[in-house]
């Protein structure tokens, strides 16, 4: 899935026109070459640290929603889906506390590692069914393999 940092960009944008800024303007004024400046723009690349701080300022945007909207972005990447979406996550967002943000973020963290192994243990499965179907097992080794004997790993 390619990376999109459609809301930051979005903000900068907003900024830009508010105080007529052109990409150039912008990427001269926080010493950017153009083509970065212009990526970050439209989306493509992450607004940096180091980079965050002198746009926020040059464009009078709140460092703390750019903030947020950066870790909005991240998580809409590593935890979404084409079917589902983080927006409604987002109207709730500004009402945590830090320490609830941080608590929901590592429940997504452990719920994504959660569904990894799970697919993993699938891919797994499937791997060992095949190589067991090719070898002329048939069902009766599928059977065996499915069953366990208590304290023997799969």
């Amino acid at each position: 899935m390619k990376r999109s940092f459609e809301l930051v960009s979005q903000k900068i944008r907003e900024g830009m026109a508010r105080k007529n800024v052109s990409i150039r303007e912008l990427a001269r004024h926080v010493q950017l070459s153009y083509e970065d400046a212009r990526s970050i723009i439209h989306g493509k690349r992450r607004l940096s640290e180091p980079v965050a701080s002198p746009v926020c300022e040059y464009l009078d945007i709140d460092p703390l929603e750019v903030e947020r909207l950066l870790n909005f972005d991240e998580l809409n990447h590593r935890f979404s889906s084409p079917t589902l979406s983080l927006a409604p996550m987002d109207r709730f967002w500004r009402y945590l506390t830090e320490e609830h943000r941080q608590d929901l973020v590592c429940l997504a963290r452990r719920w994504a590692a959660q569904d990894r192994a799970v697919r993993r243990s699938a891919k797994v499965s499937e791997t060992t069914q095949s190589a067991s179907a090719a070898a002329g097992g048939g069902k009766a080794c599928s059977e065996l393999t499915s069953s366990s004997t208590p304290g023997m790993p799969r």
